[in-house]
């Protein structure tokens, strides 16, 4: 289940209002505070584990682009961080490691969600989404 942070504590939301949100984040953690200097619950290790045993996702360093203006490549450091590979519709999608926690940005979709949910379960963490509208 996906839990969202209140001001006067924590909900459970469904799908159906994660894909009302403007911008939602979502953050894999062991604690009801997403974000927060105390949320030291995941290890690399750990998170480095769980990518070694799934074969959907491979291990980054770093995301590739390119600047629409100049034409530059550049290199955008995202330390300990996994490509999803295995959304069924091919949607690019990258879980980053932050401070203890997984996070999800930008593609989020039912599968991507349920992506997470799958590795909340494996580091008996929790889902939480967080909404940047």
């Amino acid at each position: 289940m996906i839990k969202q942070k209140l001001i006067d504590g924590v909900r459970e939301v469904g799908w159906a209002e994660v894909e009302a949100m403007a911008y939602p984040t979502l953050h894999i953690c062991r604690t009801d505070t997403p974000g927060s200097e105390q949320n030291r619950g995941i290890t690399v290790e750990e998170w480095k584990a769980i990518i070694s045993s799934d074969d959907t996702l491979h291990e980054i360093e770093q995301i590739v682009g390119r600047n629409p203006m100049s034409g530059e490549t550049i290199y955008v450091p995202v330390p300990h961080s996994a490509k999803w590979e295995g959304h069924p519709e091919g949607e690019l999608c990258h879980f980053f490691y932050r401070q203890g926690e997984v996070v999800v940005e930008h593609t989020i979709d039912k599968w991507t969600l349920d992506k997470a949910e799958d590795v909340a379960r494996e580091l008996s963490a929790e889902v939480y989404v967080e909404d940047w509208d």
